[in-house]
C-alpha cells in the first residue's frame, strides 16, 4: 500500500521514533517546569502507569476518504491499494497531535492522538505540513469524541489511543480493528458509545506551555474484536500550544 498525504508527519524524538513521523523538531518543554507527564489506568484489575514521554508528533491526514478507479490529478491521495486510489476531500485536513509514553515495565507502551478536522484555509502551511496557529482549539475542557476510523476513512475526529501492555498478547486501540481501509473488522462507529474521555484541566504554565489533564473510561479492541475495558483512567501532559518555530512557512 502506498501512502502519501496520510503519512506526512512532524515529530520530536527523545528516545524512540513514532510510526509515520518525520525528523523535524518540536520545541522542547523547559526543564525547569516541574509538572511530570503521567498516564494511568486499569484493565481487568491490572494497573498500568506511564510516566516517561518518549516522543511527540504532529501529522496531517486526508479526511472522508473514498475509492476511485482512476487517478484524480488534483486529488488528495491517501492510499493506493486493491487496484483503487483512495482520495480525501480536496480542501480539508485531519490534523493530529500525538504523545507517546513508556512505562518502567519493558514492553508497555501508550500513544494518544488528539485529532481535529480543518479546512486547509484555516491552517498555516509549513514546509511540509499544515498546522493551526495554536492547539487551544483541540484542547478544550469537556468531553471529547473518538476518532474511531483513524487511518481508514477518517470521517471522525477526537481521541485515538494505541496501547500494548503486560499480560496482553497483542496491541489494542480505541479504533475499529483492521489492517487497512479494506482489511478490517465489521464493527461500527458506535464502538465507544459507552465511553468517556473528559479534559478536566487546560492550565497555562508559562508563555505557550500548558498542562492538560483528563479522566477517561473507554474500550480498547484487538484485531479479533475482543474488547478490553479501561477504567480509572488519568492523563497529565505538559505541552506547547503553538506550532514549531522551525516548521517554517511558505
Amino acid at each position: 500500500m502506498k501512502t502519501r498525504f496520510s503519512l506526512m508527519a512532524l515529530a520530536i524524538i527523545f528516545v524512540v521514533s513514532c510510526k509515520k513521523i518525520s525528523s523535524e523538531n518540536i520545541s522542547q518543554i523547559p526543564e525547569r517546569i516541574s509538572y511530570k507527564d503521567s498516564i494511568s489506568f486499569s484493565i481487568n484489575d491490572q494497573k498500568y502507569v506511564f510516566d516517561y514521554t518518549s516522543s511527540n508528533a504532529i501529522s496531517n491526514r486526508a479526511i472522508n476518504i473514498k475509492p476511485s478507479t482512476t487517478i484524480i490529478n488534483d486529488g488528495k491521495l491517501a492510499y493506493q491499494t486493491a487496484n483503487y486510489y483512495w482520495y480525501g476531500e480536496k480542501d480539508s485536513t485531519l490534523y493530529s497531535v500525538s504523545y507517546a509514553l513508556e512505562s518502567k515495565r519493558i514492553g508497555d507502551n501508550f500513544k494518544i492522538s488528539f485529532t481535529k478536522k480543518y479546512k486547509d484555509s484555516e491552517l498555516q502551511r509549513g514546509l511540509q505540513l499544515y498546522a493551526p496557529k495554536n492547539h487551544l482549539e483541540i484542547f478544550k475542557v469537556g468531553n471529547q469524541s473518538f476518532a474511531v476510523d483513524l487511518d481508514k476513512e477518517n470521517t471522525t475526529e477526537g481521541v485515538f489511543i494505541d496501547f500494548t501492555g503486560t499480560g496482553i498478547l497483542e496491541s489494542l486501540s480505541t479504533g475499529i480493528p483492521g489492517f487497512s481501509i479494506l482489511k478490517r473488522s465489521g464493527l461500527t462507529k458506535d464502538i465507544q458509545k459507552n465511553s468517556n474521555f473528559e479534559l478536566t484541566k487546560v492550565e497555562k504554565i508559562k508563555d505557550n506551555i500548558y498542562t492538560i489533564e483528563a479522566k477517561f473510561e473507554l474500550n480498547l479492541f484487538n484485531s479479533h474484536e475482543q474488547l478490553y475495558r479501561v477504567k480509572n483512567g488519568f492523563l497529565r501532559i505538559t505541552t506547547s500550544m503553538t506550532m514549531p518555530s522551525d516548521m517554517g512557512s511558505i
